[in-house]
């Protein structure tokens, strides 16, 4: 099982990697990006670990009163083993533990293929734009 924690501004090189694979993006226009969010106390991130490697993040909007799931990656030889879960879980119980009354995250029409997996992950849609969202 993969080691699941909060990411900082020492892990930004890590993160930088794993967003450039998510975004198909070089890794130098990555690290600006990176450099910027991880010290934004609106933005969070995790990191996941398998056998002390990085395999995959997730990043979260703070809002007035929710967590936006914006982004989760997995490296494609470590999906399907419950570290995309153990993610959206971090979110989850970070939006909690911040006093936030809802959970969600939004899907544009080129994600479709991930609804099914934030579906079974506990989140309902809530409109066609897909909103898939909890009260916490």
């Amino acid at each position: 099982m993969a080691e699941i924690r909060r990411a900082f501004v020492v892990d930004n090189h890590v993160l930088s990697i794993l967003i450039s694979h998510y975004f198909n993006l070089p890794h130098k226009n990555c690290i600006k990006i990176i450099e910027e969010e991880n010290t934004d106390p609106e933005v969070v991130y995790f990191l996941a670990y398998a056998q002390r490697m990085a395999v995959g993040f997730a990043r979260g909007s703070l809002l007035e009163n929710a967590l936006e799931v914006d982004a989760i990656y997995v490296a494609p030889e470590h999906r399907y083993q419950g570290i995309g879960r153990a993610l959206l879980q971090a979110l989850r119980d970070y939006a909690k533990e911040t006093g936030k009354g809802e959970f969600y995250c939004e899907l544009v029409q080129a994600q479709l293929q991930s609804e099914d997996f934030f579906t079974r992950c506990g989140l309902n849609q809530t409109s066609r734009i897909v909103r898939l969202k909890e009260k916490l």
